[in-house]
């Protein structure tokens, strides 16, 4: 299966919570610019340098050898993608095997606050590029950022649009976590009530500036 997110959208939270049960392994961002990120190692699993290698390859023999092979009491095998990671073109003929592949499960998490996500993202880079409080983004800025996120969604949709697919919002998630859960259980295949968010996903701590409240 796929987890496909924007980024600041609690995606990292979730992963992680599917992790806990016993029957799902969700790899991070393993489709990542220059890295594999949140990998979930078996016994057999090579190190950085070979992980690297392997991937620049073949993307595909990659995926399936690490991401999607049988393990011992999984039933559900996947990885999360972020909305960036399909058009990057070095992983193309991976995402076109994968457009491909029917059988597929995706599960898309969505932001239905628009607003919010692109403050939390705009200001998350701006902090981490100089490590000092960010300042309010432009009006423009944020208005643009709403209208990709509603075009790759789109885009993306219509990519999967012959999978099998579940689809959610990031609010939906923190407001019925439990039914939500139990619902991407229920799509998997696997036993419910078996995992919990074991805290409230990232993303949502923004102080409201007067250009969010412009654009709301």
């Amino acid at each position: 299966f796929l987890l496909v997110a924007p980024a600041r959208s609690g995606s990292t939270v979730l992963r992680t919570t599917l992790n806990g049960h016993p029957e799902i392994v969700c790899h991070g961002e393993v489709l990542g610019r220059n890295r594999i990120l949140g990998l979930v190692r078996g016994p057999e699993t090579p190190g950085g340098e070979a992980l690297y290698k392997m991937r620049e390859e073949s993307v595909c023999g990659f995926l399936e050898s690490q991401i999607f092979s049988p393990r011992p009491g999984v039933s559900a095998s996947g990885f999360k993608a972020l909305y960036y990671h399909f058009g990057e073109l070095q992983f193309a003929e991976a995402i076109d095997e994968l457009a491909s592949s029917v059988d597929m499960k995706v599960v898309f998490l969505w932001r239905t606050d628009l607003v919010k996500r692109a403050l939390s993202e705009i200001q998350h880079r701006m902090t981490a590029a100089s490590k000092e409080a960010p300042v309010a983004p432009e009006v423009a800025r944020i208005a643009q950022d709403c209208r990709n996120q509603l075009t790759c969604f789109s885009w993306l949709q219509a990519l999967f649009s012959g999978h099998s697919c579940i689809k959610f919002s990031y609010e939906e998630l923190v407001s019925d976590q439990k039914a939500v859960l139990n619902e991407i259980c229920g799509f998997l295949g696997v036993e419910k009530d078996r995992i919990m968010l074991s805290e409230k996903p990232r993303g949502s701590g923004v102080t409201e500036t007067a250009p969010s409240r412009g654009i709301v």
